[in-house]
């Protein structure tokens, strides 16, 4: 494998949340980015949403893996965990883990 991929770091400055990016290619020309975020669990989810959206519109490689605690609760029925879901599915993005991550919900996500 040495040699034959190629990584770049991209600085990300969110508000409501950490992260990190890394561009990630091989020689036959596959590109993966690999966005690493981490959402306080007081922070409001709809500023979350909206920096997310846009970082995700931002990103020239279509294969996004999203990785971290979001501290959204999927398995929660409301308008907030919907127009996440929804926000997700715009990106062709879908949730990885469908057990929960604590004792009764999904707090932590691979997309």
């Amino acid at each position: 494998m040495k040699g034959k991929l190629s990584f770049r770091g991209n600085k990300i400055s969110p508000v409501s949340f950490e992260g990190i990016c890394i561009d990630v290619s091989n020689l036959k020309g596959l590109q993966l980015t690999i966005m690493a975020i981490y959402r306080p669990p007081y922070g409001k989810v709809v500023d979350f949403d909206d920096e997310l959206d846009i970082l995700s519109q931002e990103r020239t490689c279509k294969n996004i893996v999203i990785i971290g605690d979001v501290n959204i609760n999927i398995l929660q029925e409301c308008n907030i965990t919907n127009n996440y879901i929804d926000m997700l599915l715009c990106h062709k993005v879908k949730q990885c883990i469908n057990k929960c991550t604590r004792q009764e919900y999904i707090n932590d996500h691979l997309l």
